[in-house]
């Protein structure tokens, strides 16, 4: 048998991605067409004692899937498949020939039990159908008994060629079916759906079959829970009418892989005793009523959650006092739980529902931790695919440093690039969020407990530590360069300190009489500038002093009038 969910649509010519199915002999030549599929489809196949099957799987580079599964094992040709079936009162199931769509073999036997929750009745239509035609269906025939045997009363015996669906239905929550072929001619085969969409009522005299409408009823046994909202469940005929006697409903409810299941029970009016013995509501771990007890209740209201991704409720009432019933709602509980890494084991987590696509509206948390003392948490990403933005802002997966009741964030991830990191300490907590949109297969993270690297510390800013050194240079130089300034001020000589002042009093408007200060030669020339030897002969070596505290006050002048003249804090103080 081979499912899949592959990129594409079934019965197109699957473009993007396939499985392409060969059945070759022993020189391993090919028999037949071959089959290419995509998209979400189930194949079954049947080879003879000198065939085998190749298959080659193609992927291009975009939209992944969850891939496929190919179950397979050696039989005598005559393989029907499996036995036991259950009906679903949500989704209709298939059921064909061995090897259908191809033809099926001789001398077959198969033999198929159906059962449905109590109070149900199967449902079967037959979608196609080809069989050896024969007299009485004496040759190859398709038997439908009522009952888990095929000694139960006959429903129906077909062969031959119909292009006329077939609807049948049993009388109680069972229905077998049996598929013979002699050694003669053989042909496609069947197939069919089935469904449990009945309510079987049973009268003083005949026992009859009617479609479910008046809501005393069990409702439909598979439920599941959502991420986001609350979703409701009660009682048959609950709250206007009391439940009925002697019913047994069961409800299995699940969810993604890695979440729970937290059911609240809002009301419950039952027929009272101590143990609950008579009438009660219970609460099971897993698939099936006989897990783990999670609570057994008659009155009251209270909170149930399960330990993994699905809860069944059994509701159970006898044949004397009937009640208002029950009314409760679930949804899914956070998903992650706590993992601790000891004697240098690798824990990996992973997205719900993993490698399928994760749900929407998911919010999980793990934290992984060590005992190893001195020793931190590595984190690898084995696989990562989440919706991506620039920002992380839909999807992503964000991981702390936690030390303490102190946590730190170490980053955000989405898209296609997980984290590879470490924490500081000996735990990190590990939060995993999506949107309402867009979902992928998700991720896979594997953690180790390892002795801190320089990894595991806040990475050196390169580009900080750089430009601390070019601004601390620009600072010295700054520093040296108004400390040279000072100094060059302090060097004008009386003359120039006149100057400036002069052209600073004359910004002020006020007006001072000026002596020529050039001198000329005899020739009526001014006399030229002295060398630069003699200028620099005397001068200090070339490095900055201390200016006196002195020398930076303000200098008050007297001008012509007697008024004060304010000179600033960066005029020196002229000749004494």
């Amino acid at each position: 048998m081979v499912f899949s969910d592959i990129e594409g649509s079934s019965g197109s010519n699957c473009p993007y991605d396939a499985l392409t199915i060969y059945v070759k002999n022993k020189g391993d030549q090919r028999i037949g067409e071959s089959k290419r599929i995509c998209g979400k489809s189930r194949l079954h196949l049947i080879t003879r004692e000198d065939q085998h099957i190749h298959a080659v799987f193609e992927t291009d580079d975009s939209v992944t899937r969850g891939g496929f599964l190919i179950q397979y094992h050696e039989t005598d040709g005559h393989s029907c498949g499996l036995s036991d079936l259950s009906a679903s009162s949500v989704a209709w199931t298939h059921l064909t020939s061995p090897g259908y769509p191809s033809n099926y073999s001789n001398n077959l036997n198969c033999q198929w039990t159906i059962s449905a929750p109590v109070g149900y009745a199967i449902k079967v239509e037959v979608v196609y159908f080809n069989v050896e035609n024969s007299t009485a269906c004496s040759s190859d025939y398709l038997l439908f008994s009522d009952g888990s045997t095929s000694f139960g009363a006959q429903l129906g015996k077909y062969c031959g060629r119909s292009y006329i669906t077939r609807l049948v239905v049993s009388s109680r929550n069972y229905m077998t079916i049996t598929f013979h072929t002699d050694g003669s001619d053989t042909a496609l085969g069947f197939n069919l759906k089935y469904k449990a969409g009945y309510r079987t009522t049973t009268s003083t005299t005949t026992t009859t079959t009617t479609e479910i409408t008046n809501g005393l009823n069990c409702s439909s046994p598979l439920l599941s829970a959502s991420t986001s909202t609350w979703r409701y469940l009660s009682s048959p005929g609950y709250p206007n009418n009391n439940y009925n006697n002697n019913m047994e409903c069961k409800w299995t409810i699940s969810a993604p892989a890695g979440y729970k299941i937290k059911a609240e029970i809002r009301a419950l009016s039952l027929e009272y005793e101590a143990t609950c013995a008579r009438e009660y509501l219970l609460f099971s771990d897993g698939f099936s009523s006989y897990g783990t007890k999670l609570g057994k209740y008659c009155t009251g209201t209270r909170d149930v959650v399960s330990s993994s991704n699905a809860m069944t409720i059994t509701f159970h009432t006898d044949g004397s006092v009937t009640g208002r019933g029950f009314s409760l709602k679930y949804k899914t509980s956070g998903c992650g739980k706590d993992e601790e890494i000891n004697n240098y084991k690798t824990k990996y987590i992973e997205s719900p529902n993993y490698p399928l696509h994760y749900p929407n509206h998911a919010d999980c948390s793990w934290t992984i931790s060590t005992r190893l003392e001195g020793y931190v948490i590595h984190v690898k990403a084995v696989h990562f695919y989440l919706v991506s933005d620039h920002l992380c802002s839909y999807d992503f997966v964000q991981l702390y440093d936690v030390t303490g009741t102190y946590k730190r964030s170490l980053g955000r991830w989405c898209g296609s690039h997980g984290p590879v990191t470490q924490s500081t300490g000996m735990s990190m907590k590990v939060r995993f969020l999506s949107d309402s949109s867009n979902s992928f297969k998700g991720f896979k993270l594997a953690f180790t407990a390892v002795e801190p690297t320089s990894s595991s510390s806040v990475s050196p800013n390169y580009g900080g530590i750089i430009g601390g050194v070019i601004g601390g240079i620009v600072g010295v130089a700054i520093v040296t360069g108004c400390c040279c300034d000072i100094y060059s001020k302090k060097k004008f000589t009386p003359s120039d300190q006149s100057q400036r002042n002069r052209s600073r009093e004359a910004n002020l408007n006020t007006v001072y009489t000026v002596p020529p200060t050039t001198a000329t030669t005899q020739h009526g020339m001014n006399t030229p500038p002295p060398a630069y030897s003699e200028v620099v002969k005397d001068d200090p070596p070339p490095y900055c002093q201390a200016v006196p505290q002195s020398d930076l006050q303000p200098v008050v002048t007297s001008s012509s009038n007697g008024a004060s003249s304010y000179q600033g804090i960066d005029n020196p103080a002229g000749p004494s």
